[in-house]
């Protein structure tokens, strides 16, 4: 029963891609093949998802194309919102989906194999999230090349490939050789050892695939053919639902270590998957991937790395203190809390979209505002309180949701009445932490489209050590898995009213257009003027 439910959830929710996407194979292999054609006066055939391109062949043209392109950017209608949302929350959907189904098949071997699946996932989640960044930076890097050349946008391919290629083989000498260790360095009961580190060096040895996978899809929805992108990522989670059926329960009943494979398998298939697609559009990079990027050629990338990569490792932090604290309270603590998680990480997903809603289409409003154009600060303002009224809908929404899978759901993924008990112990505190995170995503989308980088470091610096201090007292206070969510909450709440002030004061993307459209036109730059 537990894993009809699991199952019935993913068929449920995935399909937000649409099946009809599922179509393996394009009708023309042309992309495939002749990636590089130095013919001239030959066009190309645009891929069928793709957006097509303007060619502009004279002064007139050109200005036409760069009016429309300008509409299109600044167009804050619901509808453009959700042509953008929907494709990209089928893709943020598919991995805490496979991870709640993981969850529900592991749990129904052994309470140990689901306390030990925690510290594993963990790992080799961190492994990955650790270099979250290059994916982030390649959409916007692709993005820019493709409105110049492709053989440009083919280049920063070529360097985000190399990247990820050598910072998963970086991620998988840490598991393999190192996963023990951390394990130790977590708290995690010794008797999980064994079946936790039989998931990290399964998981672990595909993570160089896995930045792969997440590289390659960011150069695809670079070039707005989310459908492509979301397609792969459904082929491959049928994949990983059928490899759970088959290496967890029948035939083969391996546990923890039938999950790990399925995942290992599906990752495999899915960094192919986007590799081909990223081909088809014409992007696969000229050079080979295993080349090692010179200091120039990665200088793009980097500029996004440094800030970025300190943001992604707040967060990691806080999730380790989460799950170090959970691991000393014992093994019935530490299997609820993982079923928490991975229900908490789903429904926040849902909200991730309107981050990147704010990613999206804030920056160039944030922009012309800044130089006192009068009408794209209303838009901005406009569209940014939009994305704040839809988070709190979303929030109440979700917050409901959270409550029942918490208090109805915990039989699909186990039967031990002491798991159960305490997810619905814990149960208040996680519903007001996801709808603390769900604001915090809608106003990170405008944080990171003003671009205040600096600032946003100092803010996650600051909240996360709230985190850890909250962590530290409520533990010590006896409040258990109730005082480690609540030290959540607390540095969602931080983070986003910290962010909310900032974002209206002076130096924050809406207070810098306030007072530019303030300004006296002398004060102005001289196009504004």
């Amino acid at each position: 029963m537990r894993v009809l439910s699991a199952a019935l959830l993913f068929y449920a929710v995935v399909p937000a891609a649409g099946w009809s996407s599922l179509r393996l194979f394009p009708r023309s292999l042309r992309h495939r093949i002749a990636l590089v054609d130095h013919s001239p006066a030959r066009p190309e055939r645009a891929p069928r998802d793709a957006v097509p391109l303007r060619v502009a062949t004279s002064k007139g043209a050109a200005d036409d194309a760069e009016s429309v392109a300008d509409s299109d950017d600044e167009d804050t209608s619901v509808a453009r919102i959700l042509k953008f949302a929907i494709p990209a929350l089928a893709i943020f959907l598919a991995n805490p989906i496979m991870s709640f189904v993981d969850t529900a098949f592991v749990g129904s071997a052994s309470k140990a194999q689901l306390a030990s699946l925690n510290p594993a996932t963990l790992l080799t989640g961190t492994a990955i999230f650790l270099f979250s960044f290059l994916p982030r930076a390649t959409t916007g890097l692709v993005a820019r090349a493709l409105l110049n050349d492709k053989s440009q946008a083919r280049q920063e391919m070529r360097v985000a490939l190399s990247g990820a290629f050598y910072a998963g083989l970086l991620s998988t000498g840490v598991l393999v050789f190192g996963g023990q260790t951390l394990l130790g360095l977590m708290n995690v009961p010794r008797e999980l050892y064994v079946p936790a580190m039989t998931y990290v060096l399964t998981v672990g040895i595909v993570t160089p695939a896995a930045l792969l996978c997440g590289v390659a899809q960011s150069g695809i929805l670079a070039t707005q053919a989310s459908g492509a992108a979301a397609k792969s990522v459904v082929i491959a989670s049928i994949v990983n639902l059928l490899g759970d059926l088959a290496f967890c329960q029948w035939p083969l009943q391996k546990g923890i270590a039938g999950a790990a494979l399925a995942t290992a398998l599906s990752t495999l298939l899915a960094c192919f998957l986007q590799m081909r697609a990223l081909a088809a559009r014409n992007l696969w990079p000229e050079g080979s991937i295993f080349r090692i990027p010179s200091v120039k050629e990665a200088m793009p990338l980097l500029r996004f790395a440094g800030p970025l990569s300190i943001i992604v490792l707040t967060r990691i932090i806080g999730f380790v203190f989460m799950s170090a604290a959970a691991a000393k309270l014992g093994t019935t603590a530490l299997a609820a809390h993982q079923v928490l998680i991975s229900l908490f990480i789903l429904f926040a997903c849902f909200a991730e979209p309107l981050s990147q809603v704010g990613q999206t289409m804030l920056p160039k409003l944030f922009d012309k505002g800044a130089k006192g154009d009068v009408n794209a600060s209303k838009k901005a303002k406009a569209l940014f309180r939009t994305i704040l009224r839809v988070g709190a809908s979303f929030a109440g929404v979700l917050s409901i949701a959270t409550a029942a899978a918490v208090y109805f759901g915990g039989a699909i993924v186990t039967s031990d009445a002491g798991v159960i008990s305490a997810m619905r112990e814990a149960c208040p505190i996680v519903v007001a932490a996801l709808a603390g995170l769900v604001m915090a995503i809608s106003v990170d989308g405008a944080m990171i489209a003003s671009q205040d980088f600096a600032w946003i470091i100092r803010n996650n610096f600051a909240a996360c050590g709230v985190q850890i201090a909250a962590v530290i007292l409520t533990q010590q206070w006896g409040w258990g898995l109730f005082g480690i969510w609540t030290a959540m909450l607390s540095r969602f709440v931080l983070y986003t009213g910290w962010s909310l002030h900032r974002l209206w004061t002076p130096r924050g993307g809406l207070g810098k257009m306030s007072k530019a459209c303030k300004a006296p036109p002398s004060s102005l730059s001289p196009a504004v003027a």
